[in-house]
């Protein structure tokens, strides 16, 4: 989950847990969506997508 406001940040919180969401912390829609793109294609599961998106 992103945002295209100006600034602030997506946080992981524990209800998007049960949800299946990842927060894109600060990435802008674009770029978050880049990445899941990459990730996906390389064949990462759930647990490595969160942790692609909490590192970059």
């Amino acid at each position: 989950m992103s945002s295209r406001l100006a600034s602030g940040r997506i946080l992981d919180l524990d209800c998007y847990a049960d949800l299946q969401l990842i927060a894109a912390d600060d990435l802008p829609p674009q770029k978050a969506r880049i990445l899941l793109m990459l990730a996906i294609n390389a064949g990462f599961d759930l647990a490595l997508l969160r942790q692609a998106f909490a590192e970059h």
